[in-house]
């Protein structure tokens, strides 16, 4: 393994700090050499990231009402099964953008 060049400090990050820059804990932002662009993009990934967990979190709500009302023995009108439809051909387009997106993204690091 090769020694680091002298004049080459390593980042040293408190416990507390799991990304490139932080919040401290007494709310003092700290940079450790992250650039402006390079933290929107980590945000802008985040985001992503919370979306799609919002967008799981729906399917599996609106799977598991579906299937309670089919074991009660009833089955939804056919509107509320119309904007289930129409729900979930919008959040598959969506995730198509968001696979986009993701593919784009590895490709520029690789």
């Amino acid at each position: 393994m090769e020694k680091p060049a002298a004049d080459v400090k390593p980042v040293i990050r408190p416990v507390w700090c799991l990304a490139p820059w932080c919040q401290a804990p007494t709310g003092r932002a700290y940079n450790l050499g992250v650039t402006d662009d390079e933290r929107q993009e980590v945000h802008r990934l985040i985001e992503a990231h919370e979306q799609t967990v919002a967008v799981c979190r729906a399917c599996a709500e609106t799977t598991r009402d579906l299937a309670w009302e089919v074991k009660r023995g009833a089955a939804p009108t056919p509107d509320a099964l119309g904007q289930t439809i129409a729900e979930a051909e919008r959040v598959l387009a969506e995730l198509g953008q968001v696979e986009i997106a993701i593919a784009q993204m590895k490709a520029s690091l690789w």
